[in-house]
């Protein structure tokens, strides 16, 4: 699908290799001011009635169908179980670095929200938080040598990829966060299985139903370089707990 936009384009440019050309000879801040006339060019040619069409087909816009009181009870128990554990609770920006999922999780930047001025849509806060984290460590604003950083936090979540597998699911979302931060010191303190993962399940009746996973990377590693960085990552997903709670009796 890429092949074939990129020789469209070069088509109707009349330039070989246009997306090419863009993102290796422009620097970051002429990008930047290209895309912001391109959208500014767009949004003054669109009428109200335009705007309410795309509001209607663009399902990145649409409300969740959520109890949202329920939903920020969630937000509020979670994170106050979290402190009691000593993870500190934080609230991200709605935005991250262009590229957070990518570069250290290998994910592919086609399943993020793409924005401006260097940015994406957060996908996933745990990479948000191990920004957070390592950028702290670097700064000297944090210290995990002697005793583990730990966050949390509870964020709305985008995702372009749609889930051919659950039909009218949203591409936005809300999930419960969790990264702890320690170094390796040499004395099985903080023993690293690279690649352990886990599965959280809630057992309801005779039913099982994932909600949550997690598991150890490396990515705090990858971020300050530094082998001796150990990070586990875990997430729920709080619209599926919400839905639970809504269906279990009294």
């Amino acid at each position: 699908m890429h092949n074939g936009f990129r020789s469209r384009l070069a088509r109707l440019l009349g330039v070989d290799d246009p997306v090419g050309r863009l993102s290796r000879r422009l620097s970051a801040s002429d990008l930047n001011s290209l895309l912001l006339d391109v959208f500014r060019e767009k949004a003054n040619s669109s009428s109200p009635a335009d705007l309410l069409r795309r509001y209607e087909a663009n399902r990145f816009v649409q409300p969740a169908a959520v109890d949202a009181i329920r939903l920020k009870q969630l937000e509020l128990d979670t994170l106050t179980v979290a402190r009691g554990l000593d993870y500190e609770p934080v609230q991200l920006s709605p935005l991250t670095p262009l590229g957070s999922c990518s570069i250290v999780a290998s994910s592919d930047q086609n399943k993020v929200v793409s924005a401006l001025r260097g940015t994406e849509v957060t996908a996933d806060a745990t990479n948000s938080l191990a920004l957070h984290i390592a950028g702290g460590l670097q700064a000297g604003m944090l210290d995990n040598r002697e005793h583990f950083v730990r966050y949390s936090t509870t964020h709305r979540h985008v995702r372009a990829q749609r889930f051919e597998q659950a039909p009218g699911m949203l591409a936005h979302f809300s999930l419960f966060a969790l990264a702890a931060s320690g170094r390796d010191r040499g004395s099985y303190d903080f023993v690293y299985y690279k690649g352990f993962q886990f599965t959280v399940i809630a057992r309801i009746g005779e039913s099982t139903l994932p909600i949550g996973d997690g598991g150890l990377v490396d990515w705090t590693q990858q971020l300050l370089g530094s082998r001796k960085e150990r990070m586990m990552i875990s997430a729920i997903g709080l619209e599926r707990l919400a839905a639970i709670e809504g269906s279990e009796p009294g």
